[in-house]
């Protein structure tokens, strides 16, 4: 099971960045914080959020394939970066993070639940059930894979959210 586990972080790496870009963009006063759409996901979903978590994607899908093209993290290697457009698995990865964060964050809005509010597991998963959908049509997760992302996920964002707050990225401690 540690194999699994690690070939899936290295895996999914990308879209971890995705979804912690938009926070780390926010507290560095990045420009793009305009609203996507206020009714629909609120004022606080961003195209400085999409762009910022294209841009991370991005930055992690070219040091995976650095990484293979140089032989490195071959054993946890899933995917065939060197073959692939990067652009195009970063756009994948990025954009289905933000994308699956957008949605969860539009059906809260239609419960009446506040931003902001805890709602799990959707608050940990929705991000990783966004980029699989977007890669969906090249690539599919072996289902041991996404049962390590469904265990292992919710404890690192439990981490990084601990971690965030203690360096003054967030306000407060999601539970």
């Amino acid at each position: 099971m540690g194999t699994v586990i690690a070939e899936t972080l290295f895996f999914i790496l990308p879209a971890y960045a995705a979804n912690m870009a938009p926070v780390l963009a926010k507290a560095m006063q990045l420009p793009g914080a305009t609203p996507i759409h206020k009714q629909l996901f609120g004022s606080h979903k961003t195209w400085r959020g999409i762009w910022s978590g294209f841009t991370a994607a991005l930055l992690l899908v070219w040091i995976q394939r650095t990484l293979q093209q140089y032989g490195i993290a071959e054993e946890l290697r899933l995917l065939d970066y060197e073959h692939s457009n990067i652009l195009l698995l970063a756009g994948m990865f990025g954009i289905g993070a933000i994308a699956g964060d957008m949605a969860k964050s539009a059906i809260k809005r239609y419960r009446g639940m506040p931003p902001g509010q805890p709602w799990f597991p959707f608050d940990e998963l929705d991000f990783i059930a966004g980029s699989l959908v977007f890669l969906a049509p090249v690539y599919h997760l072996p289902a041991a894979h996404i049962l390590a992302l469904i265990i292992v996920t919710p404890i690192l964002h439990a981490l990084v959210n601990t971690a965030a707050y203690a360096m003054g990225f967030k306000k407060h401690i999601e539970p």
